[in-house]
Formats: structure tokens, C-alpha cells, sequence
């Protein structure tokens, strides 16, 4: 019922259930969320409520920085999916912090694109990235970005590039939608002067409108 009670049915002597919760926690660094569970008979008047309640639970979670920071902005869209036209180009921006104490040195951050209404030619790398076609990826480091050679703490830029749907789609096509996956890669020093691999990643979808005839 809505989106936070279960009827599991009857249970038996050693019978289980699990229920798989997925989402996101919104918040500022050290804040805390807590998640409260109740299990019991159900309401006689209304079997959406518990009657008697059995057990319940508390557990707390901690909302922590990353180690780096990547966000996907799609033509102004930040967190959302974005649903483009056929034919229609639009930017992208990958926001990068660096939020550790520490520089991080050699990084880069690569992109990949998926999905079959990708218009290929329309991909237009920005700020010295590369894009090898043959793969979908556009790849910025140290080579084609001054700023990857070391990244000092706190630390925070931007790289970009801007692409397009296909002007036709076949009505037969399947996985229309464009998947946009940023990695971040880079490696932080230790006290011994031996590098720690740090990497972070980030995903977010265009979605095709529908053309209706």
C-alpha cells in the first residue's frame, strides 16, 4: 500500500520474507536519516495499517562526501532525466570537487554514451577531450587538461561536450534511450608517497520523446 507498507501473508513456523528498498538519501555532510520498521498483524478495519504491532526496528544512516564529487548536468537538467526531439542537440556538463585533504594527481574522467538513437556525428568534445567514436567515449586527462595534472584540495571544474538524437527513428528500434556515464579517476598520495586509486561515477539518461501520427 503507497509506498511503504507490505502484506507478506501468513508465515509459518521458520518462514521469511525480504523486502529490497532502493533510493536515494538527500542531505548535507554528517547528516543522519533514519529508517523505522514495524511488523505485526495486520488492521482488522483496514489491512493497510498494523493492529498489533510485533517488532520494530531503527536504523541510522550517515550521509558522508565522496571522496570526489561528479555530477552530470543535461542540458540544465542536474539530477532528472532529460527528454529530448528527434534531431534535437543539447550540451552536457560533468562537474567535478575534489573533497579530500589531499591533491590527487594523474586523473581523468571519461564518458561513455550508449543507447541506438545516438546521432554519432553529433558528438562534440570540449575542454580537450578526445572522443573516439569507435567506442562512444569521450576521454579528458592530464594529456588534453592541464587542471588533471594535480588537483589540489577542494579543488572543484567542469568539462563538457554536446551531442544529438537521430532525426529518424526505426519504429522497431529498441533501447531508444541514451545512457550518459561519467568516471572519475585519480590517485592520491599516501603518507608513503604510494599512490591509492580513487574513483567515483555518475549516470543519467536522455530519453526520446514520443512522435505521435
Amino acid at each position: 500500500s503507497g509506498n511503504n507498507v507490505w502484506r507478506l501473508g501468513d508465515l509459518g513456523s521458520s518462514d521469511h520474507r525480504t523486502i529490497l528498498i532502493k533510493g536515494v538519501l538527500q542531505g548535507q555532510d554528517q547528516d543522519e536519516r533514519t529508517f523505522r520498521f514495524s511488523a505485526g498483524i495486520a488492521g482488522q478495519n483496514n489491512d493497510s495499517t498494523i493492529g498489533a504491532s510485533l517488532t520494530t526496528l531503527a536504523e541510522t544512516v550517515k550521509i558522508e562526501k565522496p571522496v570526489v564529487a561528479l555530477q552530470l548536468n543535461i542540458a540544465g537538467e542536474k539530477s532528472a532525466d532529460y527528454t529530448a526531439g528527434l534531431g534535437e542537440k543539447f550540451p552536457v556538463v560533468i562537474s567535478w570537487t575534489n573533497n579530500l585533504p589531499i591533491s590527487l594527481v594523474n586523473s581523468q574522467i571519461v564518458v561513455k554514451i550508449t543507447g541506438s538513437s545516438l546521432d554519432r556525428s553529433s558528438v562534440l568534445a570540449q575542454t580537450g577531450g578526445f572522443y573516439r567514436s569507435s567506442e562512444n567515449t569521450i576521454t579528458w586527462d592530464k594529456n588534453s587538461n592541464p587542471e588533471f595534472v594535480q588537483i589540489a584540495p577542494g579543488k572543484t571544474g567542469t568539462v563538457s561536450f554536446s551531442m544529438g538524437t537521430l532525426k529518424n527513428v526505426s519504429s522497431a528500434s529498441r533501447n531508444e534511450n541514451i545512457t550518459v556515464t561519467a568516471t572519475f579517476n585519480g590517485n592520491q598520495l599516501s603518507a608513503d608517497n604510494v599512490p591509492v586509486s580513487v574513483n567515483t561515477s555518475a549516470t543519467q539518461q536522455v530519453k526520446l520523446g514520443s512522435v505521435l501520427a
